[in-house]
Formats: structure tokens, sequence, C-alpha cells
């Protein structure tokens, strides 16, 4: 179960002292644990979603600030690089820290792929069948003249299929 939603003006504050404590060179995860403290509702998620919503504001107001805002964390994320080859770490461990790493590096730089998903409704029946799911997957990055010549195909052999059947082939 998540927790209740922040309104406006506590999540306006907490972005501004987000804000204040980035700039003040603390990570993240630091900025976290210090709102928590001071009280504000504020996970590791919830501050990664302050950040994505905060970056293009940043961006807009101060160009130079946030380079150095992305090369401080390019810089904690290179120092955390380091810790792989600590021979405490099982391997893996250093797996899945390398993994996460890798995915925070995306984040910051925007390299990550666009991803496609197939979302079924449960009041679609039909939809939810995995034979439907694989056609529309197959088809999914196809134009609709192709998709129309797909189906076509698929009919006719189908029909083709059933008069066989009925001759006894």
């Amino acid at each position: 179960m998540s927790a209740p939603r922040s309104d406006t003006a506590t999540v306006e504050a907490r972005r501004n002292r987000l804000c204040e404590l980035l700039a003040d060179g603390k990570s993240e995860a630091e900025a976290a644990e210090i709102l928590r403290q001071e009280g504000y509702p504020a996970c590791v998620k919830t501050i990664q979603r302050d950040v994505t919503k905060l970056v293009p504001q940043w961006k807009a107001a101060n160009a130079e600030a946030y380079e150095d805002v992305l090369a401080r964390q390019q810089e904690e994320l290179r120092d955390m690089r380091v810790t792989l080859t600590d021979v405490s770490f099982s391997p893996k461990e250093r797996i899945i820290l390398a993994l996460q790493i890798l995915d925070r590096e995306m984040d910051l730089w925007g390299t990550k792929a666009p991803t496609k998903s197939i979302h079924a409704s449960v009041g679609q029946g039909h939809q939810l069948d995995e034979r439907y799911l694989a056609i529309r997957k197959l088809l999914l990055d196809e134009d609709d003249a192709t998709c129309r010549e797909a189906l076509e195909l698929v009919r006719n052999w189908l029909e083709q299929r059933k008069g066989s059947r009925l001759l006894g082939g």
C-alpha cells in the first residue's frame, strides 16, 4: 500500500529544500534522509521523482549549476564503481551494483532507450488471451497496410484449413 499523496504546498516546500541540499553537495540518498528528519515524506524514490520533475526547471534557470550537479553525481557513480573491486562483495552483489550504477547513469544522461509495452484491461476478455497478445506483439511495429495484409493472410489460411478438414484432408 502506498503512502498518501502530499499536498501541493508540502511538495513544493520539499522540492525547494531538496534543491538547497543538492546545491550543498548532498547526494540524493543523503538529501532524502535529511528531509525525513525534517518531517517531509521523502523516500529515495520520491526524491528521484522530484529530481526528474525539477530537471527541466534547473536546466532553464541555471545551465551551469545544473551541469555541476550532474558532474558531481557522475563522480559519485564513478566512486561507486571503485567499490565494485571490493572483495567483501559477492560476485552477485557486484553485478547488482554495477547494473544499478549503469541504470542511474542512463537516467542522468537521458540515454535510456524508450520502452514499449502492451496493456490489457480486465474488461476486454479476449485481449487477455495469450494468442491475441502474441499476434498483437508481432504486429505492434507494423504499419496499417501490413497489419491488414497479415490478417487477410491468416483469414485465408484458416478458411483453407477448414475446407481441407471438411474434405477429410
